[in-house]
This record gives C-alpha cells, structure tokens and sequence, in this order.
C-alpha cells in the first residue's frame, strides 16, 4: 500500500491534496499533515520514511528546504505551493524570529546586490528567500507588475508616472527615499494596459 506524508501549514491546502490523492487511488494511506519544519523533522526522525514526501515550499516556522538540512529524507519530494491561484503572504526572517507579512502591506520586491528584498507599506525592507523570477510566479498579476528586471511594484506603490525620453516612463515611488524607477521600453505599452486592470 502507498503511503504519502504532506507537509503543509494550511488545512484548505492540505485537505485539497488529500483529497486530490485519494481521488487519484483510493488505495493510498495519508500517513500524517505536519504544518512546521520543526514538526517535519521531528516526524521523520521517528518513522519509517513514506513512499512519497508532499510538501509545501513555505511553512510556519520557516522554509521546507530547512528539513534537509535538518534530518535525512530518504524518500521523493514533490514541492507544492500552499495557495489555491497566488501567494497571500511571505514569511521572511528577522534575526531569530519569522515573519507573516501579507501581500496587502507589500509596496514592492526588489533585488539588489544577489538578494531581493520587499517594501511593506510602512517602508520597511525586509529580505526574501526568492528571486524575482520566482516572486513573479507567486503573485497575483492584476495587483503587481514586473517594470524591469530589478523591481515588482504594487498598484498602491506608485506616487508619480512621468514620460521620459524615447517614450520611456519614469515612477516615482511613495517610499520616501527611494528613487525614481524607469519602465523598461519592453514592457511600457503592457504596463500601461495594467494600469487599466
């Protein structure tokens, strides 16, 4: 008999996969939902391994790549994302403590410097363990838009739009010291069309 193990912090979530795997084979045995890393390793310390290991990127004590460095898996993975269409929030690290931010208090991602970071609303930045490739993927398309290779901007980010040269734009942030950001010439025109969403 099949035995799968998930790993996921949020019960819609995770009784939608268990759902989607019985409906898969009816025959295959949830052995557990674990919704920390710390639960996870601790659950893997004390069991034969599954046949199959689900887990969610995101958890609430941290990242699920921290179970490998943890413990031994000696089992495949298949990642999942904990949201149904996008990411509603990032939990980031402050020193020893974690962080819930939700997508409603974030202005805008930047990378800077090999790292990326996010803006909240009350303009602190705060580092994050994706790329802004990945972000891109993550959020929801209507409320962010990618203006160039370096930030991701919320529509409740933008102070000023100003034409530029060659029919460039050129945003003024509401973030007080943060300086004014230009629109690649690749995505002017769509960037427009999300200002119309």
């Amino acid at each position: 008999m099949y035995k799968v193990l998930i790993i996921e912090d949020e019960k819609p979530a995770a009784d939608w996969l268990k759902q989607l795997i019985l409906k898969f084979d009816s025959q295959i045995t949830v052995l557990a939902v674990i919704d920390s890393v710390s639960g996870a390793v601790e659950w893997f310390q004390q069991n034969q391994a599954p046949d199959l290991a689900l887990m969610d990127i995101q958890l609430a004590d941290g990242l699920s790549f921290d179970i490998f460095e943890r413990t031994k898996i000696q089992c495949p993975v298949i990642f999942t994302t904990a949201y149904e269409e996008y990411k509603t929030r990032f939990v980031i690290k402050v020193g020893e403590h974690l962080k819930s931010i939700t997508v409603d208090d974030i202005l805008f991602f930047y990378s800077l410097e090999k790292a990326t970071y996010l803006c909240t609303t009350d303009f602190k930045t705060y580092l994050v363990d994706y790329s802004l490739d990945r972000i891109a993927g993550m959020i929801d398309e209507h409320r962010f838009f990618r203006i160039n290779r370096k930030y991701i901007l919320s529509n409740q980010s933008i102070a000023d739009i100003i034409f530029y040269s060659n029919s460039r734009l050129k945003i003024k942030l509401k973030k007080p010291d943060e300086e004014s950001i230009i629109v690649s010439r690749d995505k002017v025109a769509a960037f427009k069309e999300w200002l119309d969403l």
